[in-house]
């Protein structure tokens, strides 16, 4: 009933409202200003250049997402582009790293990226 509300109301794709919902229930409770076409999936390179920028090992970032190291070390070494993960652990490994800093970029002509975001 909430996720159908959710969808009806901002127009939202299937694959935005689940993130809003997984990012709404996160331990953070953090308020997102995303639209839907804003939405996208890091890649293995983005999830390794983001723990590289805030200085986290891999058993750091598991432990801030709520997830196995295993998940961490096993999608940054896929050679096929993506996570491999389920949505709700992306999620989760996202949302810690965006707490902690990080803003990761969409691939918009000039490949996907990530920076720290400014203060």
């Amino acid at each position: 009933m909430f996720r159908t509300k959710i969808f009806e109301a901002f127009k939202l794709s299937a694959l935005a409202t689940k993130y809003l919902l997984i990012v709404l229930i996160s331990k953070n409770q953090k308020e997102i200003n995303m639209k839907s076409e804003d939405i996208f999936h890091i890649n293995p390179a983005q999830l390794r250049a983001a723990r590289s920028l805030v200085d986290w090992s891999a058993q750091t970032c598991a432990d801030a997402a709520n997830v196995g190291v295993a998940s961490i070390r096993r999608a940054e070494r896929r050679a096929d582009g993506k996570l491999g993960l389920l949505p709700a652990v992306e999620a989760a490994i996202r949302n810690a790293l965006e707490e902690a800093g990080v803003e990761f970029i969409p691939e918009n002509g000039g490949g996907p990226g990530v920076r720290l975001k400014k203060d």
